[in-house]
């Protein structure tokens, strides 16, 4: 460290000049007590900010990793209803309600009927109904309505097909 002051230098002050000199350079220790601490500060408040986003990030890649798994859960579901979607539409299901023999079939199969009525509130109004022979005479609505076949677990399945007795 080089002196602040040459030996010439001190040596032509006076100790007046020297005691200010002093008092000049703890003046200027202090501006820089001052400015050290505002920099630590700075530096605390950028540490505090850095781990608050650190946090924010681990956050969200934990969320990510949950929607992830989630994700894989859902994806075959989708793809199982989007199958049974498609099947629903191959079951054909009808404007006109099934004959006897068919409701008997189905009806022997342990199969249940969705009828969905149009023209009445709600407008989805749907009935799940098991019956043989005219199940059209136990309700009180006919026209309009859409009859779906379900098989015994209520899921969507091919409307009856009736045998023969030869067959």
């Amino acid at each position: 460290m080089l002196p602040l002051l040459s030996r010439g230098e001190l040596m032509e002050l006076d100790p007046s000049d020297l005691v200010e000199k002093i008092i000049g350079l703890r003046g200027d220790i202090a501006d820089d007590a001052e400015e050290m601490a505002d920099l630590r500060a700075q530096r605390d408040d950028a540490v505090a900010q850095r781990d608050a986003a650190l946090a924010r990030a681990d956050a969200a890649e934990a969320e990510l990793a949950r929607l992830r798994a989630e994700l894989a859960t859902l994806r075959p579901l989708a793809d199982a209803l989007r199958a049974e979607s498609v099947g629903l539409r191959a079951t054909g299901a009808r404007k006109t309600p099934p004959t006897e023999a068919e409701a008997a079939t189905h009806n022997a199969a342990r199969g249940w009927w969705l009828i969905s009525r149009e023209g009445v509130c709600p407008p989805a109004a749907v009935d799940a109904f098991r019956g043989d022979g005219d199940v059209t005479a136990h309700l009180p609505f006919v026209g309009g309505a859409t009859w779906l076949p379900l098989d015994a677990t209520g899921r969507p399945c091919a409307w009856p097909t009736v045998r023969s007795e030869g067959t």
